[in-house]
């Protein structure tokens, strides 16, 4: 009898590392943060800090837990056996949101605006940089496309109003989009976006926080949406590598 219950410890001990909590305390430099996310990125559970900025979330040892938030840098940690034991301060640096200076040289003078021509331009620049680097636009070279009517949908969502309430793409579409589609797959991310395979959970958290406009999840905004991420890619890379300087 005692060898069968021994035998059944044995056996179950492992699950009861998977009931584990990381408990802590968000702060910035200036104060308790709420409303932070906290993603533990191995099993997919997500958090969100208090009033207090107090968290707890199921992890164990070896999970990767992501913090992130719009106006703070990313933060990631991996569970080490202390971490389960006691109480967590988290730290998160405040993301500096730097606007261009422009300098006004002379007394600016309002121009009529020639539409047509104003369009014209767009396709024929759209035309030549497609030719130039049609990877980038999730093209070969040989690719068959109408490259006027795809630069008209650009000139097309310009057009459009904009909704009273604007809505982000989220990380769960980005990650239902680059499991189910032909155009948007793990080769684009590896060879097109040069993100790590290990990468993809922090690069799509990361997209999230730029506030991509949902309307470029639709079939006829892909290429712009592909021309987006193109572009948060490089802004991924520049702050990991801020990241890795600190």
């Amino acid at each position: 009898m005692f060898k069968q219950q021994f035998l059944l410890i044995i056996i179950f001990l492992p699950l009861f590392s998977f009931t584990q909590n990381l408990s802590g305390i968000i702060y910035d430099e200036s104060s308790r943060l709420a409303g932070i996310k906290v993603v533990n990125l191995t099993n997919g559970k997500t958090v969100y800090s208090g009033e207090n900025g107090n968290f707890a979330i199921k992890a164990k040892i070896n999970d990767s837990i992501l913090f992130s938030s719009y106006n703070h840098e990313l933060k990631s940690l991996n569970i080490e056996s202390g971490h389960l034991n006691d109480i967590q301060v988290i730290v998160l640096k405040k993301r500096i949101h730097e606007l261009q200076a422009v300098e006004l040289t002379e007394k600016f003078i309002p121009k009529n605006i020639d539409i047509d021509e104003y369009n014209k331009n767009i396709t024929q620049q759209l035309k030549e940089d497609m030719k130039r680097d049609p990877l980038k636009y999730g093209l070969t070279p040989d690719t068959n496309l109408d490259l006027i009517k795809a630069a008209s949908l650009l000139i097309g969502l310009f057009k459009k109003s904009k909704e009273a309430t604007q809505k982000y793409i989220s990380f769960r579409s980005l990650d239902s989009l680059f499991k189910n589609h032909t155009l948007f797959n793990e080769k684009l991310l590896s060879k097109s976006l040069r993100i790590a395979p290990d990468q993809k959970n922090l690069f799509l958290f990361f997209c999230e926080n730029q506030q991509i406009n949902d309307e470029l999840l639709k079939t006829e905004n892909h290429f712009l949406l592909l021309d987006r991420l193109v572009e948060i890619s490089k802004e991924y890379k520049k702050e990991l590598t801020s990241g890795e300087k600190q």
